[in-house]
């Protein structure tokens, strides 16, 4: 007499059932999201497809299939001896679509025996899908009410879907103007494909959701492969150093995306021989929304602040300018709104770098801050001749650059600095419940004549956009003609 081995897989069915969401993409991301690039001339599609497939008769309905695009927000605050969570929840876009699924009816005395309600194999043959995973909805003790409320089954005859592989394929148009993807202290902006097979009870829910990573770019395609500047619509940001320095920084008006080269100009003219009455000084300042408004705040928290811009400067016309240290700072603002109107800022840093001497032609671009022109050097820097004065000792002169320029020139420094990749830094948004806004700020520790060092501080949003698809023309950085037109604007 032959016993039949347990063992042995060979005499066993094998029952597989999957579920799974495919979107192919040129780009991935972290953890292999797909990357979808969208622009304003020419807006993407996302196009997929659900694919279901079953080695056996099981139970469930049709396949629903939802695409939505979902901001959100949410934090805690403590007020006095309880926490207060604020939310808010937008929904930008939502289509749907269904996948009908062949069903058999069965006779009442098969169902208990067909599709037992125990755990699913989410292996699968290699042939169709090698990767297919399957993820179920978290169970809960209403989950079956919920299931057999939505589910239009008779109970004396219930249907089960049929063996094969099962298709939908889905093409979903993006809008350009919604916001690129992204993750922030208290909030996302996700862009989520989801699909659902519905099951009666006491079976779960299968559900597969593909996370979509949208970067949605403002820059228009670039007629040639370097950008046109125009000096007219340069950002210039000007104003009083101690009532008497006129300073000036100056950024070109392109839109930057991550990973480009930002060009700045930053300028300290020598004293003013008179001192400018308060409307003189208000015309010769120029700064950002941004760091005006700080400003006027310190002044209403500080009133000693509006006597001291109001003072006669103890500056003379003579007295020599030193920079001691110049550093740049990118800062990305983010602002949660809740549905209540509550708002939570954050802020974190995304570079940082100490501004150098220029060190013989400079041409090397892979450093993230580059001089590409000067007049006037920082005074700690060791390679600068200390003792020499405009007028003395000319050969020193030649060798070495003073720290400062000789009497009526100003000092200067123009550079480059090198943005951090789309995974360090979020783009520019604006919706209702989250907006994300770049700054750059320069700080300059600057020492006039004899009297102590005090820091400048300059603060200038930067819009940054998400860059263009790869593999189309990019504007690359042209520093010759940078520079031949900021000299035809700017400099003497």
């Amino acid at each position: 007499m032959l016993f039949k081995n347990k063992d042995d897989k060979s005499t066993q069915t094998k029952r597989v059932k999957a579920l799974k969401v495919e979107i192919p993409s040129y780009e991935v991301g972290p953890n292999g999201i797909p990357i979808i690039f969208n622009c304003r001339d020419g807006p993407a599609t996302i196009q997929g497809r659900v694919i279901f497939y079953t080695t056996y008769p099981c139970k469930g309905g049709n396949i629903n299939v939802e695409y939505s695009a979902v901001a959100e927000v949410k934090w805690t605050e403590s007020r006095g001896n309880r926490d207060v969570t604020f939310s808010n929840q937008i929904t930008l876009d939502r289509k749907t679509f269904k996948l009908e699924l062949p069903h058999s009816l069965i006779p009442e005395n098969q169902q208990s025996s067909s599709d037992p309600g125990g755990p699913l194999t989410p292996s699968d043959p290699s042939s169709i899908l090698p990767d297919a995973t399957e993820t179920r909805a978290p169970a809960s003790a209403h989950s079956g009410w919920f299931q057999r409320k939505g589910t239009n089954v008779n109970k004396k005859q219930r249907s089960l879907i049929k063996p094969g592989t099962y298709t939908l394929a889905f093409a979903i148009k993006l809008d350009p103007t919604f916001p690129s993807s992204c993750t922030t202290a208290h909030g996302y902006v996700t862009y989520t494909v989801r699909a659902t097979l519905h099951r009666a009870f006491p079976s779960l829910n299968v559900v597969q959701t593909q996370h979509i990573w949208v970067l949605n770019s403002q820059l228009l395609n670039p007629a040639d492969e370097h950008p046109v500047y125009y000096p007219e619509r340069w950002q210039q940001y000007y104003g009083l150093f101690e009532n008497r320095i006129p300073y000036r920084c100056v950024l070109p008006p392109n839109l930057m995306h991550p990973g480009q080269e930002l060009p700045v100009l930053i300028e300290l003219d020598p004293p003013l021989d008179y001192i400018p009455t308060k409307e003189e000084a208000e015309q010769m300042t120029r700064e950002s929304n941004w760091q005006r408004s700080r400003r006027e705040r310190a002044m209403k928290r500080n009133p000693f602040l509006v006597s001291r811009n109001t003072r006669p400067s103890d500056i003379h016309p003579g007295d020599s300018i030193r920079v001691l240290s110049l550093k740049v700072k990118l800062k990305e603002y983010t602002w949660h709104t809740s549905k209540s109107g509550h708002v939570r800022c954050t802020k974190r840093q995304i570079l940082q770098h100490n501004v150098k001497n220029k060190e013989g032609k400079n041409t090397n671009t892979s450093g993230d801050v580059v001089v590409i022109d000067e007049r006037g050097r920082f005074e700690d820097d060791p390679n600068v001749y200390k003792d020499c004065e405009p007028g003395n000792d000319e050969e020193n002169l030649e060798k070495y650059v003073a720290p400062y320029p000789h009497a009526g020139q100003s000092w200067r420094k123009v550079f480059i600095i090198k943005l951090p990749g789309i995974w360090k830094m979020n783009t520019n948004t604006r919706i209702d419940c989250i907006r994300i806004q770049h700054n750059l700020k320069l700080i300059m520790k600057v020492k006039v004549g004899k009297h102590p060092a005090k820091e400048i501080r300059i603060e200038m949003p930067i819009v940054i956009s998400a860059p263009r698809p790869p593999g189309e023309p990019m504007a690359s950085f042209d520093r010759d003609r940078y520079l031949a037109q900021l000299s035809e604007a700017f400099l003497e």
